[in-house]
């Protein structure tokens, strides 16, 4: 083990401890949660649509090349 994952195993255990003892630490986690996945969310929607385009780009060019032969 190192000293970093020694330290990180520490607060994991700080944090749960909290947790489970303060009401107040659990409803800011859960903000800060329901913050985390909607902001990722928006992230995967916006590469899923620029990935779709590109997609189809690449489409429409082997199609045009397959027909220019």
């Amino acid at each position: 083990d190192s000293g970093i994952a020694t330290n990180l195993q520490a607060a994991i255990q700080q944090l749960g401890e909290s947790l489970i003892q303060n009401e107040k630490v659990r409803q800011v986690l859960n903000e800060k949660m329901v913050g985390l996945a909607t902001n990722f969310s928006e992230q995967y929607n916006v590469f899923m649509r620029n990935n779709t385009k590109i997609e189809a780009h690449k489409q429409d060019t082997l199609l045009l090349q397959w027909r220019s032969q």
